[in-house]
């Protein structure tokens, strides 16, 4: 399931994971936060708000390899 590849991918990477799914009930967005994704996005969605909201985890990635580059 996409939840058990995010889990393998987030232990092992520090890879951004924004979730896209169908599974939208309370306790699957909770479990894929739970895992450490950086967002999860039920179906449907628009895509405007999925495109701003892709900026935004790039935008915290970027910040953090600046912070990463100052240390």
């Amino acid at each position: 399931s996409g939840l058990t590849f995010a889990r393998e991918l987030k232990a092992t990477t520090s890879i951004p994971v924004c979730l896209l799914t169908a599974r939208s009930e309370a306790e699957h967005r909770i479990e894929g936060l739970e895992i450490g994704v950086e967002d999860y996005i039920p179906k449907p969605f628009e895509p405007r708000e999925l495109l701003l909201r892709l900026r935004n985890i790039l935008r915290r990635g970027e910040r953090t390899v600046a912070v990463a580059a100052i240390s």
